[in-house]
């Protein structure tokens, strides 16, 4: 009453009832569309017809009569159809069992016409299972009917109106009866003939109740069919709700479905008040809270603090990591046996059916589900650039209890990774199995959304995080989460976890009310109670300010015109903020802690003792690691990538020699379900292209539409059919063709033998089609060619977008048929080898001119080009024209790096020289010159040379680079090919003669690169290479990489 008072003094605007949040209006809409008797039921369009026959009953959906048919302006399912469809499958109808609780679907009289009996057992469709009298009486007419001699080879169809909960009900109950199985066997039994079977849990409840069996716990009902979930598109308007009884249905009463997905949409069904109290006091006793205390119905969640100068200093006493801040709808996430909950800022309750199995223990299906595990995270909508398709998805960020236990005084680094490991993996591998099985007993692509584990990173990338990651997001993000990496979960405000918004982007929730003369009037809470504010807002769409009364509604402070902007109502909140939150995004908008100012701050932070000492420990943890344990472990799919940029551990793709033509090929996983992939090697190629004919299937590629950012930054590309097409090309034989450019998942592994998410998932790789002859002279058993130019979508340019990561790579080329290694997003190699591996550098040179069969003026080359200055043989310099080794504005000269040259290529007169001084330096080694071999035009007998541990005993070849003191040294092993065929067993000097007229005066080849580390380091623009690795006893070869040629099982 004090309240009100308070409110008549200030002139407000009272609502009537109906308009208060929560509050229904009555049954009656003036405005409510009259009843149409011949509308067809909601869903029914897209529900299959029927099902399989379980021991002569076809389950079905209800037949519409011909005065349906202005209604169905496509595929019908009439009685007189349902009954010649049976007959085709070689079914004679005696019996049809009507179980909808209307008589308007269709005349009797299209079935006795026919000489089919009809029995009518009217059972209602919602809120209510078959009541025990409804299922006696169906029993027994399937049971008369069975008896009689006459129906021997006839059938019994049927229906309610969409042939799945009554249906399966009533069918259910007679096979438990009649074949002496379990509810579990005939449960199972009627979802493989009519898919996915009962999807009502109070259905399935009641089912075990009645026959007093006890429901298995990993027994999970059905998501709704998306037929049945999503709205026909073509037909709307004629379409009612899938109810039988009623006279009249009020507008608001129809099942209405945004065709786009908000975040203000709800999510699930709400459960009972007189269950609410119990979950809330489950959530209580999760998190070590008292239920009994104040504030007992407030959301328990962590809430971050707003960023302010004072704050900014905990980055200096903890050890923090962050991620982006979604702008979503905050939920936890209750699971248990029976169902999950979302849990809302309300505190209230949604009741969605998701399957969480538990880790398995010895493979196969997983032996039980989680219950009372607790979880928290945000709900976002991504969204395609290309398609618009929208999708739901739940980003867990924390695990504050598994199956009972409270996990909050964990540090979040443990809490975080036992998410991936008790929760993610689990469902990610079930689901990749059961996505194999024709029959699937759980579909996960019905569920409501997906489910991911959020990224968090090292305070050192959260440059890369606000430039590189955040923009290329699909959904939005308003700023940065600061999360302390040892921190317990902390209920409700937790001062030590940071939040950082654009300055725009800083706001308050208030509690809007209409005064006098449409005068808004904003609150606050203090102490629980409304605390009236002398504020200004400004809303920007001001057609009726009195929509907003009575609403929660988030606001941004406009500095330059001092008065609050309305960004949008907040229906997920039902409380404003409270009036120290307030206070604390005064103090960080006042403070303006802009993002020059944090990266400032992060910059001075990581340099000091306690984040660097801590950033060395996890690396040298990690190394022992890997020395420990060398062998892979991989599982079946990942959904994100949880590794920390920083630390760099690298993605790794199998290089295969391919004898017969002295290729390379690269092995990755594409597709969904992912599959191995076999590609061609090319350094110099700007697009990855892949055979596109009729046995390509992948439920996640897609086409790219003309005209839009990805197709248009193509610098050769053409429509077709108004979708996206580009020019692959064959590096060899110098052929293109036009072919359609598609957007796949392409998965690649890890070599971090301690991560629980070795195989790092990209969704969106951008390759193009192409047709089998243009595999013509490439490596053998290649199905297209990986591109590793310099270009934005090759094969590590899109690595790296996609995981803000380096855009570097290296190459091991294994000098055998054993495995060698591709090594993307990481400048470190030191993984891969027992001793430590030093690279010398050198600066890559940017050829102004490409040299491919479809280019533009101006189009710089893809390839890689470094300044090599000249050439020494056992430490003499060959007198080498230096204009023929330097790369003119024509693109002609220099030297380049190619893997499409299986041995170094040099200009003729080059050539001649390295010869003649080769062969002089080798009198020294006691070698005479043989017959020659083609394509070689030194040759000696292999019987004259010394084995070395890094090769036959010949003069050292000296790449000099760009000083005197910068040379790439080859040794016996990379200058010389062994040749062994027709009785004929030479040792040749792998380098050919390139002709006069070579564009590039030197091209090394793939022999010479071979157990050596090459770097491409894209983001420094330098090359960087190792001498032979013989010198140390390793080889490419050696590395541990078996696994990762096998595909996924």
């Amino acid at each position: 009453m004090q309240q009100n008072n308070e409110d008549t003094r200030r002139g407000l605007k009272r609502k009537p009832p109906y308009m208060d949040r929560g509050h229904e209006r009555g049954p009656y809409n003036m405005n409510s569309r009259p009843y149409d008797r011949n509308m067809v039921p909601d869903g029914w369009f897209d529900c299959p017809a029927h099902g399989q026959e379980l021991g002569r009953i076809i389950p079905s959906k209800v037949p519409l009569g011909e005065s349906f048919n202005d209604n169905i302006p496509r595929e019908k399912y009439t009685p007189k159809q349902a009954i010649h469809q049976q007959r085709v499958l070689g079914r004679e109808l005696g019996l049809v069992i009507d179980l909808t609780n209307t008589t308007r679907y269709y005349p009797l009289s299209d079935w006795t016409k026919e000489g089919i009996s009809h029995v009518k057992i009217r059972c209602k469709g919602r809120d209510a299972v078959p009541d025990d009298e409804s299922v006696q009486k169906f029993c027994d007419e399937v049971q008369d009917f069975f008896s009689q001699r006459t129906n021997d080879k006839k059938y019994i169809l049927v229906h309610c109106t969409h042939g799945h909960n009554r249906t399966g009900y009533m069918i259910v109950h007679f096979l438990v009866r009649t074949e002496s199985i379990s509810v579990t066997e005939a449960i199972n039994k009627f979802a493989l003939a009519r898919h996915p079977g009962i999807y009502k849990q109070d259905y399935i409840d009641a089912l075990y109740m009645f026959y007093r069996e006890k429901k298995p716990e990993d027994l999970v009902c059905p998501q709704t069919p998306e037929w049945k979930r999503t709205p026909d598109p073509d037909y709307r308007g004629t379409t009612a709700p899938a109810v039988d009884n009623y006279v009249h249905i009020p507008e608001q009463e129809n099942i209405v479905r945004n065709e786009v997905l908000t975040t203000d949409d709800v999510l699930g069904d709400p459960i009972p008040p007189n269950q609410l109290r119990e979950m809330q006091e489950v959530c209580y006793q999760l998190l070590k809270l008292n239920p009994g205390g104040r504030g007992r119905s407030q959301f328990p969640g962590s809430h971050p603090v707003s960023l302010n100068r004072d704050n900014l200093q905990l980055l200096r006493q903890r050890y923090y990591y962050a991620t982006w801040k979604a702008d979503g709808t905050r939920y936890m996430m209750l699971i248990t046996c029976d169902g999950c909950y979302l849990i809302d800022r309300k505190f209230l309750f949604h009741r969605i059916n998701m399957r969480f199995p538990c880790r398995y223990s010895n493979g196969g299906t997983p032996e039980r589900n989680h219950h009372y595990t607790l979880l928290d995270g945000e709900m976002i909508i991504d969204r395609d650039p290309h398609t618009h398709k929208q999708e739901r998805r739940y980003l867990i960020y924390d695990l504050m209890a598994i199956n009972q236990v409270s996990l909050t005084e964990l540090p979040f680094y443990e809490r975080w990774k036992l998410l991936e490991k008790e929760v993610i993996e689990p469902r990610n591998m079930e689901r990749e199995g059961l996505s194999k099985n024709t029959n699937p007993y759980y579909r996960y692509d019905l569920e409501p959304f997906s489910v991911r584990r959020k990224g968090f990173w090292l305070l050192s990338t959260v440059s890369k995080l606000l430039h590189k990651f955040i923009p290329q997001l699909s959904h939005s993000s308003d700023g940065l989460v600061l999360q302390g990496w040892d921190d317990p979960y902390v209920p409700r405000t937790h001062e030590g976890l940071l939040k950082w918004k654009y300055p725009e982007m800083n706001s308050v929730d208030f509690l809007c009310e209409v005064g006098a003369d449409d005068r808004p009037m904003l609150f606050l809470f203090e102490r629980g109670r409304k605390k009236f504010m002398e504020e200004n807002v400004i809303f920007k769409d001001a057609s009726d300010i009195s929509s907003y009364s009575g609403k929660i509604i988030e606001c941004y402070w406009d500095s330059g015109e001092h008065h609050w902007v309305c960004m949008r109502i907040r229906i997920d909140k039902a409380t404003p903020n409270d009036i120290n939150t307030y206070r604390k995004v005064m103090r960080s908008i006042k403070d303006n802690i802009t993002e020059e100012v944090l990266l400032n701050e992060i910059n001075k932070t990581i340099c000091l003792p306690l984040y660097a000492d801590r950033i060395q420990k996890d690396i040298k943890a990690h190394q022992h690691m890997v020395s420990s344990r060398r062998k892979f472990s991989f599982l079946a799919f990942s959904f994100f990538l949880s590794l920390t940029p920083t630390l760099q551990i690298p993605l790794v793709a199998p290089i295969t020699k391919d004898p017969s033509t002295q290729l390379y090929t690269l092995s990755l996983f594409l597709k969904t379900p992912l599959q191995h992939t076999t590609l061609h090697l090319d350094l110099g190629s700007s697009l990855t292209w892949l055979l596109c004919d009729s046995t390509y299937t992948s439920s996640s590629s897609h086409q790219i539409p003309c005209n839009t950012s990805p197709c248009d930054s193509f610098p050769s590309n053409a429509c077709s059919n108004h979708t996206c097409a580009l020019f692959p090309e064959n590096p060899l034989t110098r052929t293109t063709l036009l072919d359609t450019a598609l957007i796949d998942s392409l998965a690649l592994p890890t070599y971090d033998t301690t991560s629980e998410t070795p195989l790092v998932l990209i969704s969106d790789f951008i390759f193009s089609c192409a047709v089998a002859h243009l595999l013509q002279g490439l490596a053998t058993n290649a199905t297209g060619l990986a591109a590793l130019g310099r270009s934005n979508y090759s094969l590590p340019a899109q690595i790296s977008t996609a995981l803000s990561s380096p855009h570097s790579f290296s190459l091991c080329l294994p000098a055998s048929s054993n495995t060698g290694a591709a090594i993307f997003a990481s400048t470190s190699i030191s993984y891969f080898f027992s001793s430590k591996i030093d690279l010398t550098y050198t600066p890559l040179i940017l050829n102004p001119v490409a040299d491919t069969v479809v280019t533009h003026n101006s189009q710089p080359s893809d390839e890689y080009f470094i300044n090599l200055t000249s050439i020494k043989i056992n430490g003499k310099a060959l007198p080498i024209n230096a204009s023929i080794l330097t790369l003119d504005q024509t693109g002609f000269g220099g030297t380049k790096i190619s893997t499409a040259e299986p041995y170094t290529v040099l200009e003729s007169s080059i050539y001649k020289l390295f010869v003649q001084f080769f062969v002089n330096e080798s009198s020294a080694f006691n070698l005479s010159v043989t017959e020659a071999v083609e394509p070689f035009g030194v040759c000696y007998s292999a019987g004259d040379l010394a084995e070395t541990r890094v090769g036959p005993a010949v003069p050292t070849v000296d790449l000099v680079m760009h000083s005197e003191e910068v040379f790439w040294r080859i040794f016996g092993g990379n200058s010389m090919v062994r040749i062994e065929k027709g009785g004929v067993d030479v040792w040749c000097l792998g380098f050919v003669d390139g002709g006069k007229r070579s564009r590039t005066a030197v091209v090394i080849g793939g022999h010479q690169m071979e157990d050596n580390v090459v770097q491409f380091d894209v983001d420094s623009n330098r090359f960087g290479f190792s001498s032979s690795l013989l010198l140390q006893g390793a080889k490419c070869a050696n590395l541990n990489l078996t696994d990762l040629t096998n595909p996924i099982n």
